[in-house]
């Protein structure tokens, strides 16, 4: 293709998490253009948050972009609901916010093996965020929306909740204590349903 290419690139961040939202972001890039090149731009795992915070002002200021923000509370619902799952959620969102678009490509990090898409201008990859900027440029904006997402629960809490990944110490400390009915756990995810009912448990008069 050649330099002119319109390509939008597709990817999310916070599908795993047991706490806080799924963003779902899209850049639409013009051309691969000079700046986009020859930025860092990659895969927002791969950078630090201050990187993040740097390269997403410039991303912003030079292309069209555009994000969601999925609640806890939606997620649960597809989760939990027959025939429905995250990644149907996911795909549902992606449709909406590239519906609008008229690139030559769509790039989408792929959540899933099999490609729900049919449309010819749209690659469906693994590890897009890593091979293609556009993707990378969408992968470091849905994560810095996240964060700042994170952010305002910590503060709206006045606790380290930590990232909200399962893995993080920070995070599985404060699950441990926490009301875990507030509005952004996931409550259908595994650990939060266990220690539930470690709780219930907990409270059973001993004989």
């Amino acid at each position: 293709m050649n330099g002119s290419t319109s390509r939008i690139g597709v990817d999310e961040a916070g599908r795993g998490p047991l706490l806080g939202p799924m963003v779902i972001a899209t850049v639409h890039i013009p051309s691969e253009d000079r700046w986009l090149k020859s930025s860092p731009v990659t895969d927002s795992k791969d950078l630090t948050a201050e990187e993040r915070v740097d390269l997403v002002k410039e991303i912003i200021d030079r292309y069209n972009y555009r994000a969601v923000i999925i609640s806890p509370k939606e997620i649960d619902e597809a989760v939990t609901k027959p025939g429905d799952s995250l990644t149907n959620l996911e795909i549902r969102y992606i449709e909406q916010l590239i519906r609008v678009e008229t690139p030559n490509q769509i790039i989408i990090d792929a959540p899933t093996k099999q490609n729900p898409f049919t449309a010819d201008n749209i690659v469906y990859e693994h590890e897009a965020d890593a091979n293609y900027k556009c993707v990378g440029a969408a992968s470091i904006l849905a994560k810095t929306i996240r964060d700042q997402a994170i952010q305002r629960i910590s503060k709206e809490t006045g606790a380290d909740i930590g990232s909200g990944y399962p893995s993080d110490p920070t995070t599985k400390a404060y699950v441990q204590e926490a009301d875990l009915d507030q509005h952004f756990i996931r409550s259908s995810w595994e650990p939060i349903r266990r220690r539930k009912t470690e709780r219930e448990q907990e409270s059973l008069p001993t004989t």
